[in-house]
Parts: C-alpha cells; sequence; structure tokens
C-alpha cells in the first residue's frame, strides 16, 4: 500500500458500499442487519439446502431491488439452529476498466520504466482488457452457550482475480467477551493504547 492510497478491501467495499449502507457487512452481529427487519427492505430472496465444506446448509439469495449492481449475495444458516454461519458476496466485471494492468514490471526489474509509461497500473484506452472476479466471504464460528448465543469468531476473506493479478486476504477476529446494548461504558475503551 501507498500513502493516500486504499486497501484492496478499503477499495472493494468503497466501491460496492451497498453493503455497508444496507447493513449487510457483520451480519447477524450487526445491529442494522436487513434480516432483522425484512418487513422494510424491498428484496427478492430464493432458499434452498446446498453443502459447503461438507457441511448441509440452508442457502438464501439475497437480490436487494438497488444499491448493489451485479453484486450476487448469498448467506448461510445452520438448518438445525438457523444460526447465521457465512455469507458470500461475488461481483463479477466483463472487460473491467478499473483493473490493474497485468504488465507491472519490467522483464529486467526495473519497476521505474513501467510507471513512466503507466504511472498508476492502468490500463490504457483501447487496451484489451480481461474480466475481474471479486469474492468477499465473512465466517460465523465459536457459537457459545450463552446469554446471546452468538458468534465469538468472525473470519473475512476476500479475494480478486483480473487481468493477471490476483489478491488474498484473510482476518480471523476472535473476542473473549461479546456485551450488548451497554449504557454505562467506561471512556478508556475509546483511547488509543500505545
Amino acid at each position: 500500500m501507498s500513502p493516500g492510497q486504499k486497501s484492496p478491501i478499503a477499495e472493494f467495499l468503497f466501491r460496492f458500499n451497498g453493503i455497508m449502507k444496507e447493513g449487510m457487512l457483520g451480519g447477524a452481529l450487526s445491529t442494522a442487519w436487513p434480516l432483522l427487519d425484512i418487513q422494510k427492505k424491498q428484496v427478492d430472496m430464493k432458499c434452498r439446502k446446498t453443502r459447503i465444506d461438507g457441511k448441509e446448509l440452508y442457502e438464501l439469495e439475497y437480490h436487494p431491488q438497488k444499491g448493489f449492481g451485479n453484486m450476487k449475495i448469498r448467506m448461510y444458516f445452520d438448518p438445525t439452529t438457523f444460526r447465521h454461519v457465512r455469507t458470500d458476496y461475488y461481483v463479477s466485471i466483463k472487460e473491467d476498466a478499473t483493473a490493474r494492468s497485468s504488465d507491472t514490471t519490467d522483464p529486467m526489474g526495473d519497476k521505474n520504466v513501467i510507471k513512466a509509461a503507466n504511472p498508476n497500473g492502468i490500463m490504457p484506452i483501447g487496451q484489451a482488457r480481461e474480466d475481474s472476479h471479486y469474492t468477499l466471504t465473512e465466517k460465523f464460528d465459536d457459537f457459545k452457550s450463552r446469554r446471546h448465543n452468538a458468534p465469538y469468531r468472525y473470519i473475512l476473506e476476500y479475494s480478486i482475480d483480473g487481468n493477471g493479478h490476483a489478491f488474498i486476504g484473510h482476518w480471523t477476529f476472535s473476542a473473549n467477551n461479546l456485551a450488548f446494548n451497554q449504557l454505562n461504558l467506561d471512556p478508556k475503551i475509546f483511547q488509543a493504547q500505545k
């Protein structure tokens, strides 16, 4: 990453901001999650059983009427507990004009040669472009039999494939304690630690 540039996942969330506006990211952990009040949302949904990683799950295809372009959203639920265990967001863009050029390094290793000809790595107008594929997956795991029955592990996986470039990111967030609707929060928790 360079100063002033977004990380790949930040660029995805900026570009496809309907995920945030709709309250999708974070699934059931988000108080804005659309399935908490489906009557207000204008969506089409289809449900079926499927298998992922050897597990049988309910797959819910979620189709908002606006703000998501050609994004495909699939949410997965455990068929016995109905816990939300996964969401996949998938976007495929034909001849993606925003994709980076696959030619980012000189065969001799001199990056300055390419930067002089193409400083941003964006493909020149008129040059053939490949399709780009973006996948964001959220996984919810480590459900504990406690008062809230919430996932204590949240996994975020992101990948880009297109124009000779690939990016794969994986983040795991684990919680020791979850609290909801806390009114008396200590202001120190909002201060950065050194």
